[in-house]
């Protein structure tokens, strides 16, 4: 197996994904993020840059991942992406790979 390492700001595609999702991406679904509602309940004003989709949906349909490996707290955010990409598809065509999270297994004592 290969590995490739590289810095993601070097991929301008990943940044300028991030803005045409945003032109498909409904206000509702953004007000639906665990850090918008977290900064409303702290009586914090979310800015704008709360609501922009966050380069994660990009990072995730730019590589065409079909699982993505998260932890139980980052489900949201590839169900966000799931959602984003099928708005994105239904509209423009079939264009993205609709991921699925993928859960680690916990690993027992002697595994």
């Amino acid at each position: 197996m290969k590995s490739v390492f590289f810095k993601q700001s070097d991929v301008p595609e990943v940044a300028e994904l991030t803005w045409l999702l945003t032109t498909v991406t409904p206000m509702g679904l953004l007000e639906r993020a665990t850090s918008y509602k977290d900064k409303i309940a702290k009586g914090i004003s979310p800015n704008h840059g709360c609501l922009l989709i966050r380069a994660d949906a990009a990072d995730i349909l730019i590589y065409d991942s079909n699982i993505v490996p998260v932890g139980r707290d980052q489900k949201q955010h590839v169900e966000m992406t799931r959602d984003i990409a099928v708005k994105f598809n239904e509209t423009y065509g079939q264009t993205f790979v609709i991921p699925e999270p993928g859960f680690a297994r916990s690993r027992g004592a002697g595994d």
